[in-house]
């Protein structure tokens, strides 16, 4: 029978609460302030079209070489009162097949009957990663038996830069990061009960996060490998574990038949992913991401390296104690962590290509390292001194103010590290707003279409009345009576070429923005 400590066993329970309670209210209120700050970045622009019901329509509409308005461009990122949620799943399986439907489902009810503005949208994620620290609480409760941990945990979550930076994006990692928690904490119960009610509830858990994201599936081999690790191959409940499995996986196969009919679809989708990256490059992003969980200032400058590598080490330290305390508590967390992130890691290293590059793939290692250091301080805020608990309790402390830091300097930017161009975006969209006309944005058409999916981001940045025009080839484009001027985005040479050469045009680069050019006609 496991031992429940309660809150008063413990001397350092009023400093703890009073931690406790600035790290949740300061976790809520960056997770909602400044929604709309942020780029609305490719991504979400994707999940827009979802709603919408619609997938390259407004692709078409632009390769008609004719001025588009950008609010006519915008009526492909809202919610279409002639298409339904029908249209809405299938736009997912045209465009991203491997991303599971429940959260796009959800976000089309939000749009339709909330709002679909940016902010409106984002605030769906916003609300689900505040269910992230009562989830956590819980999932620490299963690991301890005690709310003492779950305390500790909530607080670092709370802070948890890249949770915050998800719980700010209109996609599903948000959710997932939820099912992950629940999912971890249905398991450690039903392993604990050992009766059918527990075991039906894990297996209706792993039914949600299976519909939330493939990810999904990384979590659950962590958790064969714990129950091989501590129960052993005899274990008499293996049989009532794979039954679980086996019922998530006959009700999760209707969309398993779509990920495989369109895998082509989906590869494609993700082809980025084998773009190479150096070692030296993806060391220097394993260590952002490790560090990530508690330190993240949003990007990688040799200054912060140094930080966020002594964030790797006191983690690194948090799980050698893990395992000098408790050989159950680290199988478990440990086995979370390396399942999540060492698969990406080896194959990087195998084959090239950067899928351990993206945090968001790693959400459910986030969530473990959260835990692990939790533990830590589980562990030393107890110390048999009162300077060895003040030690640590300073300690503790300045971790959450990196926390704090962290998403400070998040709230106020309007891009991360993962998304570059963001802050280019927001420059280029303040001088073509400032036209006292409305102006026109003129970009061509590349093989993967990168600048057509890039001018569907700035149009949420333009004023609508604001034009896009997007090239197939070099030729001069039509231009509005009393128009002397327009803009030309990620200019080719061979297109500056025949602007210049035509002898109707001057091209001038803008300063501090390489990609954007000014076109005068003479």
């Amino acid at each position: 029978m496991r031992k429940k400590q309660s809150l008063a066993s413990h001397r350092e329970n009023t400093f703890i609460w009073y931690i406790l309670a600035l790290a949740i209210a300061a976790g809520i209120f960056f997770r909602l302030y400044n929604l709309d700050k942020k780029v609305f970045w490719l991504d979400e622009t994707i999940s827009a079209s979802h709603i919408s019901g619609t997938t390259y329509e407004w692709h078409s509409l632009l390769r008609t070489e004719n001025p588009i308005e950008v609010k006519e461009l915008l009526t492909f990122q809202i919610p279409n009162e002639k298409r339904g949620l029908k249209d809405t799943i299938q736009s997912l399986i045209e465009l991203e097949p491997i991303h599971a439907p429940l959260y796009y489902c959800l976000l089309y009810f939000w749009a339709k009957y909330v709002g679909y503005s940016v902010l409106m949208l984002r605030l769906l994620s916003a609300l689900i990663g505040l269910v992230q620290i009562a989830a956590i609480f819980w999932l620490c409760f299963e690991l301890s038996g005690t709310h003492y941990l779950g305390m500790l945990a909530a607080s670092l979550l709370s802070l948890s830069p890249i949770l915050v930076v998800y719980a700010q994006e209109t996609r599903e990692y948000s959710l997932f990061a939820v099912a992950a928690i629940v999912l971890s904490a249905c398991f450690l119960r039903a392993v604990r009960k050992q009766n059918l009610r527990g075991w039906i509830a894990y297996s209706l858990c792993l039914i949600f996060a299976l519909y939330t994201s493939l990810l999904t599936i990384l979590v659950m081999a962590g958790q064969l490998i714990y129950l091989l690790l501590e129960k052993g191959m005899k274990w008499k409940q293996f049989g009532k574990f794979f039954a679980a499995w086996a019922f998530a996986f006959v009700a999760y196969f209707p969309w398993l038949a779509v990920v495989w009919e369109h895998l082509e679809l989906g590869a494609n989708g993700i082809h980025w992913l084998l773009n190479p990256a150096s070692l030296c490059d993806l060391l220097s992003i394993w260590n952002a991401n490790f560090a990530g969980a508690l330190f993240d200032p949003g990007h990688l400058s040799a200054p912060f390296q140094v930080l966020m590598g002594a964030v790797v080490l006191v983690e690194l330290f948090a799980a050698v104690e893990m395992c000098r305390k408790s050989s159950r508590v680290a199988k478990f967390v440990l086995t979370l962590i390396a399942t999540n992130s060492l698969p990406l890691m080896i194959l990087d290293l195998a084959v090239g290509g950067r899928c351990s590059v993206p945090p968001r793939y790693q959400t459910a290692a986030t969530i473990g390292i959260v835990v692990l250091v939790a533990y830590l301080f589980y562990i030393k805020l107890r110390g048999k001194t009162d300077a060895q608990q003040l030690a640590w309790r300073v300690a503790f402390s300045i971790l959450l103010l990196t926390g704090l830091f962290s998403c400070a300097i998040c709230s106020q930017a309007t891009t991360w590290r993962e998304k570059p161009l963001g802050g280019d975006f927001v420059a280029i969209a303040r001088i073509v707003n400032e036209e006292p006309l409305p102006a026109l944005l003129v970009t061509y058409e590349d093989e993967r279409h990168t600048n057509s999916r890039q001018m569907l981001v700035i149009s949420h940045l333009l004023t609508p009345t604001n034009k896009i025009l997007l090239l197939k080839k070099p030729g001069i484009p039509r231009l509005d009576p009393g128009m002397t001027h327009f803009f030309a985005y990620d200019l080719p040479p061979n297109y500056r070429q025949y602007f210049e050469g035509s002898g109707r045009f001057i091209v001038t680069q803008i300063d501090k923005i390489p990609k954007l050019h000014r076109v005068d006609c003479k």
